[in-house]
Parts: C-alpha cells; sequence; structure tokens
C-alpha cells in the first residue's frame, strides 16, 4: 500500500509538471516527498503571454542538486533564441537527500555553492558517461543558481525543469510578471547606469538618465497622445524597440534612447509646451554624454 500510495502520489506530481502559461501566475517544481522534488522528471514550461514588450521570471526560491557544468539536474531558458541553464541554489541554507540511502540531511551554509560542492563525494568520468546520468552538452551554465529576477524580451519563452536518477533537492519557484513598457525601459536604464557606476563620470551620467526619465514618468497620463505630439502627415514613427543588447553598453545605451523618445512621443501628454520634445532632447544628450565618456 505504501508503494501504491508512493507510486500514486509521483504521478499526480509529474501530471502537474509544466504547462502552458498566458497570464501573470507562479509556477514550481514538482514535489514528491518532504518537499522534494521527483527524480527522473523532464517538465516544459511554454509562457505565450501575446504581444508584451517583455515579462520578468522573478525567482522566490532556487535550490538544484550542484554541479560545475549542472550535468545531473538543470534549469533551462530558452528564449529569442537564446539558452541559459541553471543549477545550484540562491538562497543560504538548503537540504541535500539522496534517493540511494533514502535519508536526508540538513546543511547550512553562508558560502557559495561552490564551497558545498567540495564536500560531495564524485563518480569518476567513465562511470558519468557510462550510467546515462551525466549531461556534458549544455550552454550558457550557471552552477550557482538562479538570478533574482530575470528579463524577457518580448511575451514568449520556454522553461524546462530536468532531474536525473538518484539526487533530490528542493526545487523551485518562479512568479511570471507581465510589465509595463516603461518599467522595461527602466530596467534597460538600471543596467546601463550600474556598468558605469564605477566611472568617476558615472555619477553625473546616473543623475542626467534620472532626471530625463523623471520628466518622462511625470509627464505619462496613462494614455496615448501620439496623434496630438506627431501629425498624421509626418513620417512614419515606425517599431517600437523590443531587443536590448545583452553585453554591448554602448548598443543598449542607444536602444535605451531610442526606447525613450518613442514612449515620449506616444505618452508624454502632460506638461507645458511639446513636453515630448523636451525629453528627446534631453535623452539625446544624455547619450551623447554617454557615448563620449565611453568611447562608443
Amino acid at each position: 500500500m505504501k508503494l501504491f500510495a508512493a507510486l500514486s502520489a509521483f504521478a499526480a506530481s509529474v501530471e502537474a509538471c509544466g504547462g502552458t502559461i498566458t497570464e501573470h501566475q507562479t509556477i514550481s517544481s514538482p514535489v514528491w516527498y518532504n518537499g522534494y522534488y521527483p527524480n527522473n522528471v523532464d517538465c516544459v514550461w511554454t509562457i505565450d503571454l501575446g504581444h508584451v514588450p517583455g515579462f520578468f521570471i522573478v525567482n522566490n526560491f532556487f535550490d538544484l542538486e550542484y554541479n560545475s557544468i549542472c550535468a545531473y539536474d538543470y534549469l533551462k531558458v530558452v528564449e529569442n533564441g537564446n539558452e541559459q541553464n541553471f543549477c545550484g541554489e540562491t538562497y543560504n541554507s538548503f537540504e541535500y537527500s539522496s534517493s540511494s540511502s533514502g535519508s536526508s540531511s540538513s546543511y547550512s551554509s553562508s558560502s557559495s555553492s561552490s564551497s558545498y560542492s567540495s564536500g560531495r563525494k564524485r563518480r569518476s568520468e567513465p562511470e558519468k558517461e557510462e550510467d546515462g546520468k551525466y549531461s556534458p552538452d549544455l550552454v550558457n551554465v550557471s552552477d550557482h543558481g538562479f538570478p533574482d529576477s530575470m528579463f524577457i524580451s518580448g511575451g514568449s519563452a520556454r522553461i524546462e525543469f530536468h532531474t536525473d536518477y538518484s539526487v533530490r533537492h528542493q526545487g523551485f519557484r518562479f512568479t511570471i510578471e507581465k510589465q509595463t513598457r516603461f518599467l522595461i525601459i527602466q530596467h534597460h536604464v538600471g543596467r546601463v547606469v550600474d556598468s558605469v557606476a564605477d566611472e568617476r563620470w558615472g555619477d553625473r551620467y546616473a543623475r542626467r538618465m534620472t532626471k530625463a526619465m523623471n520628466k518622462l514618468a511625470g509627464a505619462d497620463t496613462g494614455v496615448s497622445c501620439y496623434d496630438e505630439n506627431i501629425p498624421s502627415e509626418a513620417a512614419d514613427e515606425g517599431d517600437e524597440v523590443t531587443v536590448f543588447d545583452a553585453d554591448n553598453m554602448c548598443k543598449l545605451n542607444g536602444q535605451v534612447n531610442a526606447a525613450i523618445n518613442s514612449y515620449a512621443r506616444n505618452n508624454a501628454c502632460q506638461g507645458r509646451g511639446k513636453v515630448y520634445r523636451q525629453i528627446i532632447r534631453s535623452a539625446r544628450k544624455v547619450k551623447k554624454f554617454f557615448n563620449e565618456n565611453n568611447d562608443c
């Protein structure tokens, strides 16, 4: 009876694993026994939020088996043609369970996942290859857990969760959060500001950008005024910026500037005079300041 109950719990857990996400919600790894995820699981969540400028995957909890190349248990995120793989943990205490012994031990650590792994017993490379547990072909691997939040440009992505046959941990819990266009721009502005925080001119850049963003926020009424700002006979505005560079801050600074300009033309409705033009001029000066000081 106990075996039947355990198998039934496992089947129900796996059945609930994965699916299609079309709105803001929380997703988590399946739970099998005492808060641990099952072995031999492959779950896929397909995120399709429609025509939105972007969304965030917010990390509430993340604890997967550690390996320096995430070759055992891992979580994969695929978005806009990019793949990233994650394992390890992003909180200070965790529990570890091994199905081979059927027991669990509690650990407390203030150090990184790599410190935790150094005390783990590892098998030889031939054993890893022979037993089918090892998955050596993952790309863009992070072995120290999942970031606090991950921004996804556009409305679609895929999350995959894979576990092997032996060690179990406590899994993960994410919140899928839709974001407004303004908050997405604000997020990428923060990335540019952070990239030059240690430069002697970084504070000056941050102040100028903050001033431009505050003016943009103050002029935004939540209702488009594009027709009032831009006469119908004017040149076509073109598509909004939806792709923001992951690494090149010079490109990202230009993309942020283009996004601010587009947002101002569409949403800067409140203020004295042609406020959208004032914001665009201010943002372009900030862009030029960055380019001159950062050798763009």
